[in-house]
């Protein structure tokens, strides 16, 4: 099951002795766990009731023994156990999994945390069916302005069109970044309803905003000497320490739109479509049209790989993310 489509689903469906919660959005799973938790344990969350473990910490028989453990509150309370990394537990147990789900504790419930799950087998067909599998994928790039302004709207706050793109040109498709942005802006503003451009570029900055386009114009210009300097622009206004994480996500996001907008001009489109077809504010559209025309659909299609290439390496990697940052810009200008 979709993780939005569970979002909306579980306040009302029967709880289930194990759930698996899987795939590459942390920000999903987070919410996902946290969801689990809060109406497994109530508000009330005691630390006794709570495990959480790694998956290679641990092992299957381990997990039911904590899973059998009454609680501290007795036979009254509930225990929630999470194994977080469980893919190698979940593929060398299937079938004690699909065993212990037809006669699981009384009051234990399991959560499985899984960067990838096989959906060929019996185990996740017969979860899936009861609904117990959280399918957490990352959202499409034209899928991001209704996130945000589905994100502000769970705020009862309203976030205008204008101020959704230089949030998301910004900010780019991290949702944990997005959603805590949002959060200021929603104090920021106070008790009025709307979200206006100037609050957002008030929050992230203007200069931020154009560095970024100047700096997918470097590229597609293949001027590698100014793309360096614009990054350098880039990273004194981010700081140091999180340059990948920061920097990498609106530029992605960029590339993105300008790969969609590509499509739909070779398709035949004009301004109209890309306007209704991307969400693209009417102010904008010229300095859209006139930066896709500096790409190639092939280009832009390379610079995207590359572009989730140097995300992740930046994500797993404990060396100097500014090296990452300007192999990057080098091989997008080559």
């Amino acid at each position: 099951m979709d993780f939005l489509l569970f979002k909306r689903s579980f306040e009302k469906a029967e709880l289930l002795p194990v759930y698996v919660v899987y795939g590459e959005e942390e920000f999903f799973i987070h919410e996902a766990v946290s969801l689990i938790r809060s109406r497994i344990l109530g508000k009330e969350e005691t630390g006794v009731s709570l495990t959480e473990i790694g998956g290679a910490e641990t092992s299957f028989p381990a997990v039911v023994e904590e899973l059998e453990t009454v609680p501290f509150f007795g036979t009254g309370g509930k225990r929630l156990v999470v194994v977080y990394g469980a893919d190698k537990l979940v593929a060398h147990s299937r079938d004690k999994l699909q065993d212990y789900m037809e006669s699981s504790s009384p009051f234990g419930y399991l959560v499985l945390v899984c960067n990838e799950l096989d959906r060929r087998t019996s185990f996740f067909n017969k979860l899936n069916r009861k609904g117990g599998t959280v399918a957490c994928r990352r959202i499409q790039d034209a899928q991001l302005l209704s996130w945000i302004t589905s994100r502000a709207q769970s705020y009862e706050k309203q976030i205008s069109l204008d101020a959704c793109n230089i949030l998301a040109e910004n900010v780019g498709n991290s949702l944990s970044l997005l959603a805590g942005h949002i959060e200021k802006l929603v104090v920021s503003v106070g008790r009025r309803r709307e979200i206006r451009p100037e609050d957002v570029e008030g929050l992230v900055g203007a200069d931020r905003q154009r560095d970024v386009f100047e700096l997918t114009g470097a590229v597609a210009r293949k001027d590698f000497p100014k793309a360096l300097k614009i990054l350098a622009q880039l990273l004194r206004l981010t700081g140091s320490g999180e340059e990948v994480v920061k920097v990498i996500p609106p530029l992605r996001w960029q590339i993105g739109r300008l790969w969609r907008a590509r499509r739909i001009l070779n398709g035949g489109g004009d301004k109209e479509a890309l306007t209704y077809s991307l969400g693209v504010p009417r102010r904008y559209v010229d300095d859209l049209v006139g930066q896709t025309k500096l790409f190639s659909e092939k280009n832009l299609e390379r610079d995207y790989r590359l572009l989730l290439e140097a995300d992740l390496e930046g994500k797993v990697s404990s060396g100097n993310n500014k090296i990452i940052l300007e192999k990057l810009i080098f091989n997008l200008c080559k």
